[in-house]
Order: C-alpha cells, then sequence, then structure tokens
C-alpha cells in the first residue's frame, strides 16, 4: 500500500484517480494555483474545493489528505486574508509554502531535493521529499541518494497533476529498486510517509 505524499488531485481526472488506487491508498494532495491569483477570495475557494469536494473525489478508494497553503509564486494581494482562512481551518498538513518558524510537534520536509542538496537537508535535521518525475529525479538518482544515506527521512512523491508526469511512480518504485532490501524500499513507498497522519 503505497502513499503519494505530493500530489496535485485537481490536476487529475476522475479516471487518473481511481487507477491510482492499485498500487496507491492515500495520497497528500496540495493546494496549487498555477498563475497569480487576483483576489485573496481565489486562493480561499480554492481551499475549499481541495478540503471538500476533492476529499470527496477521492473517497471511493484513496484517502486524500488536502495540504493548503500558498505556493510562493502565487501570492496575492491581501493575502493576509488567506492566512487568516488558514488559521481559521486547519488543515492536516501546509503545503506548497516555506515555513521560517515551527513548534517542536512539527515537522519539516524540504520537497524537491536532490543528490547535490539532500545531505545538507538531512544533516540540517528535516524530512527530504524525493520526487521522481522529469526533470526532478530520475529513478537511479533516487537509488544514488538512498545508497549514500539510507532510507530514514525520506518521502517519495510523483508531484503528478498538471504536467507530463508518471502517474505511478511511487507504485513502480518498488519494483525498480529490487536490489535493496523489501522493508527498506517500504519505507521510501510508505512507511515514512505513515509518521506524518
Amino acid at each position: 500500500m503505497d502513499f503519494g505524499t505530493h500530489i496535485h488531485s485537481e490536476g487529475e481526472g476522475i479516471k487518473e484517480l481511481r487507477a491510482m488506487e492499485n498500487g496507491i491508498k492515500r495520497v497528500v494532495s496540495y493546494a496549487f494555483y498555477p498563475i497569480s491569483p487576483s483576489a485573496p477570495e481565489t486562493m480561499i475557494d480554492m481551499f475549499r474545493k481541495l478540503t471538500t469536494f476533492e476529499v470527496s473525489r477521492a473517497e471511493k478508494g484513496i484517502t486524500l489528505y488536502p495540504a493548503i497553503g500558498v505556493h510562493p509564486r502565487c501570492i496575492p494581494l491581501g493575502y493576509h486574508k488567506v492566512f487568516s482562512f488558514m488559521e481559521e481551518n486547519p488543515s492536516k498538513a501546509f503545503g506548497e509554502i516555506g515555513l521560517e518558524t515551527a513548534s517542536d510537534q512539527e515537522v519539516a520536509v524540504v520537497d524537491h531535493t536532490n543528490e547535490r542538496t539532500a545531505g545538507k537537508i538531512l544533516k540540517a535535521g528535516y524530512w527530504t521529499g524525493l520526487t521522481l518525475q522529469p526533470g526532478k529525479l530520475s529513478r537511479e538518482e533516487v537509488e544514488k541518494i538512498v545508497e549514500k544515506y539510507g532510507f530514514e527521512r525520506f518521502l517519495l512523491n510523483s508531484d503528478t497533476g498538471f504536467s507530463d508526469d508518471e502517474l505511478f511512480a511511487v507504485s513502480k518504485i518498488e519494483y525498480l529498486l529490487q536490489k535493496f532490501d523489501a522493508r527498506e524500499v517500504e519505507k521510501l513507498a510508505f512507511r515514512n510517509a505513515e509518521k506524518f497522519q
């Protein structure tokens, strides 16, 4: 049972979401508005859609955890209204954002890392997201990273949604990394992600 730790369900059709059920049973779907919104209400409505409609759309076979946040490229004028909404309507996760502070109970994940940055992020005590997607990381690059640093504090994701990417990347990784111990690969595919529930 794989865990898609970073997708954008709004960019997927219902057929793609149903197809995910074959290997992925839980996903974290991140809020992402691909252009700079003209008003804060645009973001608020997107969060409402993600936390209600997208959750119910996926629930026939996938548990969807919504992650709300404002991508740095998509900060609207009047963003304080968006932040007020986020404070009044807490989400399971905050995503597509950068946080400068966190409490001891919160866990930060630095996503879309690569071989050059993974070691620095782990050394700083953060979790590291590995994105298996053309232009981000290949299977071979993921192999090199886990060979060097092990399988702890890594989350594997596909960042699927709005681009021509690999819908089943997380499900396929278990077969692609056969040279490693199956229990270690399970950590990468879903066990590490379970620690965030």
